[in-house]
């Protein structure tokens, strides 16, 4: 007999498993780079979510800036009015 016929089940064997881990290894790169891109989305959308909820708390504090400005707008015009009467009290009473 012959060598290679003695051991046809060991040659074949270690064939096919050779052949099954080189396409298991690309395969499995492929699943690698699939989870990966998951990942990668997964954390933009993380970001996106907390991004919006920043905006969204700026936006409130903007608006409640912007109503505090005008109402002190109104209040330092109303002072200033204030003001004026009172200067011109002031003038009556140093003549």
């Amino acid at each position: 007999m012959s060598l290679i016929s003695d051991n046809a089940g060991v040659i074949f064997t270690a064939i096919t498993g050779a052949v099954s881990s080189v396409f298991l290894f690309f395969k499995g790169k492929k699943s690698r780079e699939s989870n990966a891109n998951i990942e990668i989305g997964k954390a933009y959308e993380l970001m996106a979510k907390q991004n919006n909820a920043f905006i969204e708390s700026m936006t409130e504090k903007m608006n409640h800036q912007t109503k505090e400005i005008q109402e002190l707008k109104v209040e330092v015009t109303a002072l200033r009015e204030e003001n004026k009467l009172l200067l011109g009290q002031l003038k009556k009473y140093r003549k």
